[in-house]
């Protein structure tokens, strides 16, 4: 399977490329976040800066949904159209040198070595050979901000600036661990440590190294944290499976033209004349007759007008899973449903299973936080930061997103709402979640049916990870949960999706066939049974980030997070299977004998 890479330009300090996979710029290493590189670290500009020549990507449900008239994919190394790659500036600019420990401003070490103007890689203007590394620390901001630390300035802390002409050195004594020993020395005499830096809040300018811009902030909101660290980057991506009828072949054939991007772009605003010879011009060059092309181009048009929410967008995916679509929209080489309906799989609680023998999924980063994650569906009653989203383009006017497209297979399995509803009724259940429920907010959904719901999904993929070969991390998830009347939900997807045109092999959906999937479903339970951690795991009811889990740790329950759509939280083994003293408060608690 080909991978293709993308480039990166470093912009002011000379042409100084280097790669990374397409998928990671819509994830881990997005715009704004900070990407190590041997010898520097690098952080992507907004997509204002980016070429406009990638290849288009078109998904109208989720058009709408971010309003806008399309998705780009990064260029990769092999676009002739785009040999200049993503523009990308050196953070952080504070650079030290391992062996004289002095720490410099990028702009300081270039004027004492000339060579540093030219060369990617820094290097000491007094070590011969030595290349300058990153700086360790850096601040960060809940409003997204990000800037250097300011060495000279900690190191005169409470000893009174020295001049102009300062000379830093960051060392570690020996005779302390951790950060006590981190000691950011002047050549003055001026020194402290690095330990009581991470416990305050410094002033913010509101440094914006990725779009060089600097818009001002709330003093005393920063703080300092390890280049790398966890806080430093949480991405807002969104994702959307592409779903009848717009997996239509000739629908993709006609948005795929130039002339459809003409009707699009005009908003409506076009003359009769004119749309008229650009609804014949698509018929030509796609050979559909002008009636279905006229057809399908307002069913383009009418979607990308339509209003809906967030449980609207996916009870369209639920129903066209459980197969509710035209029969002539099953099969598509985007889309491929088998809804296994009127198989029994000795299991009461499921209701139906579908195999997905095909699915395109488009994901999409809109923005980024630092500190702490932008989630919407949770309301912290304790927490008095909040982080507001930062967007990938400065320029609101911006039509586009970065995005790329994965095609896959997946297992869809719906719970039966029935017994979830005779579940929810029990009020040990209710009495369990009772402190949860005040501090979590889910938009018209049950926080106990989606807890139990997400349980599920992380048992699955860690039993089916042992059974279809691929690694838990390969696997995603997607939870339908809603209470909503008319748009009840109870299911799961569980599927893995690749950038490679042929998607995968079939491995995971014949899982989901009747004489496998009723053993690994079973297994899975008899697995959560148990945990390495127990009893501690099973008695505890506050884990993982802001407490927002019960029994569930990384020995029972826990995923890579490019598995979870919640960032491993909100999950409880114990209402699966209950717990020692209650077992009556596990829906599958009947399994346990």
């Amino acid at each position: 399977m080909q991978r293709r890479n993308n480039k990166f330009f470093t912009g002011r300090y000379g042409k100084n490329y280097q790669t990374i996979r397409r998928s990671q710029i819509i994830s881990t290493f997005g715009v704004g976040s900070i990407i190590d590189f041997p010898n520097e670290s690098l952080m992507l500009c907004n997509i204002e800066k980016w070429s406009n020549k990638g290849r288009k990507i078109y998904e109208p449900r989720l058009q709408r949904k971010l309003n806008v008239k399309y998705f780009m994919a990064p260029p990769s190394d092999s676009d002739d159209e785009c040999p200049e790659g993503i523009p990308a500036v050196l953070f952080p600019k504070w650079l030290f040198c391992k062996r004289c420990h002095r720490i410099r401003h990028i702009d300081k070490w270039t004027k004492l070595n000339e060579r540093n103007r030219f060369s990617g890689v820094k290097y000491c203007d007094s070590c011969t050979g030595q290349k300058l590394n990153p700086a360790r620390f850096i601040l960060i901001c809940p409003d997204g901000h990000i800037d250097d630390f300011d060495w000279e300035g900690w190191a005169h802390r409470n000893h009174g600036d020295c001049g102009k002409d300062k000379e830093i050195t960051v060392t570690s004594t020996g005779y302390y661990s951790g950060l006590t020993g981190y000691m950011v020395k002047c050549k003055c005499g001026a020194k402290n440590s690095m330990a009581a830096a991470v416990h305050q809040k410094f002033n913010c300018r509101g440094y914006k190294p990725w779009s060089s811009t600097i818009e001002g902030c709330e003093a005393e909101r920063a703080v300092v944290t390890h280049r790398g660290a966890g806080n430093v980057y949480f991405p807002n991506m969104v994702s959307s499976i592409d779903i009848p009828p717009f997996t239509d072949e000739n629908l993709k054939k006609i948005r795929e033209t130039s002339f459809f991007e003409v009707i699009s772009t005009a908003s409506g605003n076009l003359e009769d004349a004119n749309r008229d010879f650009l609804l014949k011009e698509i018929s030509k060059s796609t050979g559909i007759k002008i009636e279905e092309v006229r057809e399908k181009v307002e069913l383009l048009e009418t979607e990308v007008k339509k209003q809906r929410d967030d449980i609207d967008y996916l009870f369209e995916e639920y129903m066209a899973f459980k197969g509710k679509v035209e029969k002539q929209h099953m099969i598509s080489s985007d889309f491929h449903v088998d809804p296994q309906e009127n198989i029994k799989f000795g299991i009461t609680e499921i209701s139906q299973i579908s195999l997905i023998k095909r699915l395109r999924e488009i994901r999409v980063l809109t923005g980024f936080t630092r500190v702490i994650p932008n989630e919407e569906q949770y309301e912290f009653e304790d927490s008095d930061e909040t982080a507001e989203p930062v967007s990938v383009n400065s320029d609101s006017s911006t039509e586009w997103k970065p995005g790329i497209e994965v095609r896959g297979e997946g297992i869809f399995i719906e719970i039966s709402k029935k017994n979830i509803n005779e579940w929810l009724i029990k009020r040990d259940v209710s009495e369990r979640l009772r402190e949860l429920q005040s501090r979590v907010r889910m938009n018209e959904r049950n926080l106990a049916e989606y807890i139990l719901l997400h349980s599920v999904a992380h048992i699955l993929i860690r039993q089916l990870s042992f059974e279809c070969g691929y690694s838990s991390s390969s696997l995603k998830e997607k939870i339908y949960c809603s209470s909503r009347a008319g748009q009840q939900m109870s299911g799961i997807l569980i599927y893995t999706a690749e950038g490679d045109s042929d998607g995968t092999l079939g491995g995971l959906v014949r899982l989901g066939e009747k004489d496998s999937f009723q053993k690994i479903f079973k297994d899975a339970l008899a697995s959560a049974r148990w945990c390495s951690s127990d009893p501690l795991c099973i008695e505890l009811t506050k884990q993982g980030f802001q407490s927002l889990n019960l029994a569930a740790c990384h020995a029972c329950l826990l995923l890579p997070e490019t598995c979870c759509e919640t960032r491993n939280l909100l999950l409880d083994r114990a209402l699966l299977l209950g717990t020692p003293d209650k077992k009556e408060i596990g829906f599958f608690s009947n399994y346990l004998n």
